[in-house]
């Protein structure tokens, strides 16, 4: 009997150590109450469904849309390496310097903050887009001041560039426009459309040959850049035509600085004079991501 007991004993503290080990890994994440409830009510950061947002799962965020009201600290932002996308509104903090240390955003959104009046950090980030929403305080000067502009320095004929002023969505889009002088060399995506009400995109090389760009704000030209457009000598130079999707697109993601180019079923990248093929038998790419199918 007594050995019975202690087997019993022994499995009873077994099974009571491996169900604390279970629920230990679904513990909350220790940040504070008002953020988590924001988390757990915005039920997409809840991956597994499980109705706990664990830590695992708050450092694979890259996604962000906080209302800051009740917000005490900004210091979890410190653990998520992979934030892409942050959007933050209301609150009470004054200096978001600090973001110029998260290499990883690509996108940022502060809105309605009247208490920030300092945005110069933001010409210091790699961002391609920028939203600065009722926040009158900051003047046009100082949104003309983060801008940072990209030529065509390298194009060639049947590939795409993009030009223009980053990071997009500081202004209002009927204030700004963008056009290119001598569309016989280089056109927008957007075939036929010159000047676009936006601040940056996509060029498409037509010709050889250099021409200019313009970004204009409120009728006044701000800047003007550089669009020159070779040849592709190494490969039979893709056209417009035979792309097997409608869009062209490059991706600061999937190679920075690069032009990228859907032919013949082959992802390419065009730099400095040269073509290298990424991936073979895509059949689309867009945005930074590609659908490695065989091309039907």
């Amino acid at each position: 009997m007594k050995k019975i007991t202690s087997f019993t004993l022994a499995l009873s503290m077994l099974l009571s150590c491996s169900t604390m080990t279970a629920f230990a890994d679904d513990t909350p994440v220790n940040i504070e109450a008002a953020l988590y409830d924001q988390l757990i009510g915005n039920g997409t950061y809840d991956t597994n469904e499980d109705g706990i947002i664990s830590e695992d799962e708050f450092k694979q965020i890259n996604y962000l849309n906080l209302d800051l009201a009740d917000i005490t600290s900004l210091d979890f932002l410190n653990e998520l390496p992979g934030l892409r996308s942050l959007y933050l509104r209301n609150g009470s903090f004054s200096d978001f310097s600090f973001l110029k240390g998260f290499t990883s955003l690509s996108t940022l959104q502060l809105s309605n903050m009247p208490q920030v009046t300092d945005v110069s950090f933001i010409k210091d980030m790699n961002l391609d887009k920028c939203y600065l929403s009722g926040m009158d305080q900051i003047t046009d000067e100082q949104r003309l001041e983060l801008l940072r502009f990209q030529d065509a320095e390298n194009g060639a004929v049947g590939f795409s560039n993009m030009i223009g002023a980053l990071p997009q969505g500081l202004f209002v889009y009927s204030d700004i426009s963008l056009a290119i002088e001598n569309t016989d060399i280089a056109c927008f995506d957007r075939a036929g459309v010159n000047p676009l009400q936006q601040s940056a995109a996509e060029i498409y090389g037509i010709a050889n040959g250099s021409t200019t760009y313009s970004f204009s704000f409120k009728g006044e030209v701000i800047h003007t850049g550089t669009i020159n457009i070779g040849t592709v000598t190494e490969y039979v130079t893709p056209s417009k035509a035979n792309q097997e999707l409608p869009g062209i697109y490059t991706s600061r993601v999937l190679r920075p600085g690069n032009t990228i180019v859907l032919h013949d079923g082959n992802l390419c990248a065009f730099e400095n004079g040269s073509y290298s093929i990424l991936r073979k038998n895509v059949k689309g790419f867009s945005d930074g991501s590609w659908n490695s199918q065989p091309i039907q």
